[in-house]
């Protein structure tokens, strides 16, 4: 009887241990995952994803047009200027070399808070060639909008035209 109780206790010790084990590693990999999609996101991501967080956390029907384009957007559209000039609130909702096959899902994103009467599409980047746009130009957009089906959409399309 005595080696059998030592036995039972030797499993049960094996298994807690072999419990404690994974849940370690599994912090481990947590730790380590968290700080690697820290080292492969974009640098230059942050103006870009506050551009997105500032349109999302615009009020629900606020916005009167709807800027797109690249990141030279901004320089040339001045929105304080046209509210304190005509009153007419807008958003630029531009990325650093936004490709422009984006705007249709961009309008879409827009249109699901907003209800802009006038939409303005900055076409800096209508002559660039597929080789031109790169993984970062796809990123600056898709990573930054909501999960919804419009990104999955986006992201879908940035596929079929690359190919």
């Amino acid at each position: 009887m005595g080696k059998n109780m030592e036995t039972r206790e030797s499993r049960t010790f094996t298994k807690t241990r072999i419990i404690l084990g994974i849940l370690v590693f599994l912090i481990c990999a947590g730790v380590v995952f968290a700080y690697l999609s820290k080292v492969f996101s974009m640098g230059d991501s942050d103006a870009n994803r506050q551009t997105f967080k500032a349109f999302y956390a615009e009020e629900e029907n606020t916005v009167d047009v709807a800027y797109f384009g690249t990141s030279a957007s901004n320089r040339y559209f001045i929105n304080p200027k046209a509210f304190h000039d005509e009153g007419i609130s807008s958003f630029t909702l531009a990325t650093m070399g936004m490709p422009l096959f984006y705007v249709p899902n961009l309008i879409d994103e827009v249109n699901k808070t907003q209800d802009p009467e006038l939409y303005i599409i900055e076409l800096r980047w209508v002559d660039k060639e597929r080789d031109q746009i790169t993984d970062a130009h796809i990123r600056r957009v898709t990573d930054n909008m909501k999960m919804s089906e419009n990104r999955i959409n986006a992201i879908d399309k940035s596929f079929d035209y690359m190919d």
